[in-house]
């Protein structure tokens, strides 16, 4: 079985990418998502390959606001080491907070404990100040997503713009439901390919 793969997904403010590109040429150009009042920063994804940075069962991948961590939070709104997550060989993610990093999951200080994934029943947002994160799975590609609830592209945000509706563009058409579940490939913006299933009705 291969050994699973850390990527990360970080949301920062603006002006931190552009450093972030010139530091590290994998940092992808920011986009935005999002509607009115909901999630709108941007969005840098920092994908290590898995021949420089596969991990072992016993590896620590610490995060904190020290830019050498594994997982880099902004500075000035965690300590220099806030704790670390060990990724197993069955790709279950394990939180080892810092004494004092004052992490808390549902309000509760953390403990060392297993993560709940986005794939999971109940998936665990470990929250530290503006700060919070949680352990998403892509494949066999095993990640961590941060968001900043203060980002100043969040607070300041005022909208998209869009074309008007323009009815020339509709389609008629007839829904035509499978005689049984499907199996689809989706290409994702990873650019990793999912299978999912398309549903009868």
């Amino acid at each position: 079985m291969n050994k699973p793969i850390l990527f990360l997904a970080l949301v920062f403010s603006m002006m931190t990418l552009p450093a972030l590109a010139a530091a590290d040429p994998i940092f992808r150009k920011p986009s935005r998502r999002g509607a009115m009042g909901g999630e709108a920063a941007p969005v840098a994804e920092r994908l290590v390959d898995a021949r420089r940075a596969s991990l072992a069962s016993t590896r620590e991948n610490v995060f904190g606001s020290d830019p050498d961590c594994a997982v880099p939070l902004p500075a000035g709104k965690a300590p220099k080491r806030a704790g670390a997550l060990i990724v197993d060989a069955a790709g279950a993610v394990r939180l080892k907070p810092e004494p004092g990093a004052a992490l808390t999951i549902d309000g509760k200080p953390a403990t060392e404990r297993v993560l709940g994934d986005d794939t999971a029943e109940k998936t665990d947002v470990v929250v530290l100040g503006d700060l919070s994160f949680f352990v998403i799975k892509r494949g066999e590609r095993i990640g961590v997503r941060v968001k900043d609830a203060q980002s100043p592209v969040r607070t300041h945000f005022k909208g998209l713009d869009y074309y008007a509706a323009d009815p020339r563009w509709r389609v008629n058409a007839t829904f035509v439901p499978y005689d049984a579940p499907k199996k689809v490939a989706i290409p994702t913006v990873l650019g990793t390919t999912d299978t999912m299933e398309a549903r009868v009705s």
